[in-house]
Order: C-alpha cells, then structure tokens, then sequence
C-alpha cells in the first residue's frame, strides 16, 4: 500500500480484494500476475476523463484499473463487479500476448467482439460503450456477478466470451482433445467454474 492512513484498514482491504480474485475461476484468477492497492486516487483520472469524454469535475475516478497482468486499485474497498471487470482487461490482454507475444487486446485486434456487439444490439453498461474494451470488461464482470443475465441478454458475447476462455485454457492450463469428457468435466469444477460455462465448453 502507498502510505496507509491506517494500516489496520489498509490490511482488511488488502484481505477482502484477495478473497474476491481468490473466489474467480482460474480463467481469470491466473491472468493476474500483480495486484497494487492505493490509498490515493488514480494520477492517471484525469487522461481517462479525457478519454472517455467524461468531466473531471463532475466528480469521474478509477476505481481500479487493469491490464497486462496487473491490477491497481485506488482509494476504495471494490466489490466483485470491479474486480471481475480489471481481471477481465487481463485476461484480454493475455489472450493476445498469447497468440502475438507482445502487449495488446485481443478485443481490439480481432473483429468477433464488435461483430458480437453489433449481433446482440444491446448495450451492456453506459461504461461498457466506451470502448471495446470496457465492453469486454462489462461483460466478464456481468457474467461473474449474474451469469443467468448474461447468458440471456448478451447470447452473441456469451459464445465469443466462451470461447475466449477456452482458448485461453488450451494455452495457459494444458487442456486438450486427447482429455475425456469425465476429465474436463471434473477439472473444471475442481477450477471453479460455473455450470453454464462447463455445458458450453463440453458440447461444441
């Protein structure tokens, strides 16, 4: 932490946070390499208020940030929609360093996000509409926080979602074609992973 006021309160964050990541499927739990908790506010806010076309004035601040393996919380205590939404900028930008061995999102280089976007014709979050990006992001947080939702509202994301989390298992977690279907089934509870993902996965 970055000069705690009090590090009793500092502590009790630091355990919450990690609980939260901790409780995540290992698709996104192991796209975290870094995890940074501030007592200031974001030095950055300012560049993104810009970014996003958003007044500094009004009262715009990162409640965290994330990316490249890292995720920095500034001064709050986070619930589970914001952490699901920086390790989803993580497990974006893995995927891509995966397949290029450089830094990027694979949301931004590929088609199928806004083609997904475009298919559903909804919006997932006035924040999600930004970019990309934070459309991905908004997404795995949804789906983390109320699958059920995500699944039924956002069909054309969920596939894309899908299979992004598994490509990103084949690379990272070794699965492969040669595993029966008991295999999968039973690692992927042992991950943690819910019933809708493991249906998906086990029946394309």
């Amino acid at each position: 932490c970055a000069n705690p006021a009090n590090l009793s309160t500092a502590l009790n964050r630091a355990k919450h946070i990690t609980k939260l990541i901790d409780s995540l499927p290992a698709v996104l739990r192991t796209s975290i390499k870094e995890l940074n908790i501030f007592d200031t506010n974001n030095p950055f806010d300012e560049y993104w208020a810009c970014e996003y076309d958003h007044d500094i004035n009004s009262g715009f601040y990162s409640a965290a940030t994330g990316g490249f393996g890292q995720v920095n919380i500034w001064n709050i205590t986070p619930q589970m929609d914001t952490i699901a939404h920086e390790l989803g900028h993580c497990l974006d930008s893995k995927i891509f360093e995966q397949l290029y061995g450089y830094k990027g999102y694979i949301t931004n280089d590929k088609g199928d996000w806004a083609q997904a976007i475009a298919a559903d014709g909804n919006s997932v979050s006035s924040y999600g509409d930004n970019a990309l990006v934070e459309d991905l992001a908004e997404s795995v947080s949804l789906y983390i926080t109320n699958p059920a939702k995500f699944f039924k509202k956002y069909p054309n994301r969920a596939k894309v979602l899908m299979d992004m989390f598994n490509q990103y298992l084949e690379n990272e977690l070794g699965f492969n074609s040669k595993m029966t279907r008991g295999q999968v089934n039973k690692r992927l509870l042992e991950l943690g992973f819910d019933s809708n993902f493991i249906r998906s996965y086990l029946d394309q």
